[in-house]
């Protein structure tokens, strides 16, 4: 019991979010802000490109998924993942 505590709070005083880390994608790393399609603005930044505020919104979740692609079960679960989506897309 105790090593969980302590594991939830070194998760909670993690600061680093999903948008720190990459996931490799056809044998490539790729950032999780690149796959998910996220832009985001610097208002206010200096001449040199420093300072500001960067704004815009974050989707409300993200959904990885990692399907063997030879798993007849993992397979039937292709559809119902593109509907989801297609349904949710980049709006989260």
């Amino acid at each position: 019991a105790q090593r969980r505590r302590e594991l939830a709070q070194k998760i909670k005083d993690d600061p680093r979010t999903i948008y720190d880390f990459s996931l490799p994608v056809n044998g490539r790393k790729r950032e999780v802000a690149d796959l998910v399609g996220q832009t985001f603005e610097t208002v206010g930044a200096g001449e040199d490109g420093t300072g500001g505020t960067v704004v815009g919104n974050r989707v409300k979740a993200i959904l990885v998924v990692n399907i063997k692609q030879d798993d007849p079960i993992a397979r039937k679960n292709i559809p119902e993942l593109i509907a989801l989506s297609t349904k949710f897309g980049k709006n989260g």
